[in-house]
């Protein structure tokens, strides 16, 4: 079976949160992207984590992500080569850190000549 891919970056509460829960849920293949090696190492250590769905005290779904892949902006080859082959692409950073994000990722816009 071939599974669609996307590349999250930023592996924070809403990349690893929000945006992976709804496109897991799609049948997606999750690739991480966080600048934090720990965090990446955790991540790739454990294999899986919980998202808590919760509509209220009384109405709450874990659900377990796994089957992704984490990858450190300090492996830019790996980086570049998840970006290249997916299908999609979010970006959950801070919009104060944007910028430094795209540049770091080679993403960023060029100027016009």
């Amino acid at each position: 079976m071939t599974y669609k891919t996307i590349v999250i970056w930023g592996a924070g509460k809403i990349g690893r949160g929000f945006v992976a829960d709804l496109f897991f849920a799609a049948g997606y293949h999750l690739v991480l992207v966080d600048q934090s090696q720990d965090l990446i190492a955790q991540l790739g250590q454990a294999g899986r984590y919980i998202v808590v769905r919760a509509e209220s005290p009384e109405r709450r779904k874990d659900v377990v992500i796994d089957g992704y892949t984490a990858l450190s902006t300090a492996q830019p080859d790996a980086v570049a080569a998840a970006v290249a082959a997916a299908d999609l692409m979010a970006v959950a950073v801070f919009p104060q850190d944007f910028a430094a994000r795209a540049r770091q990722s080679g993403l960023e816009a060029k100027e016009s000549e």
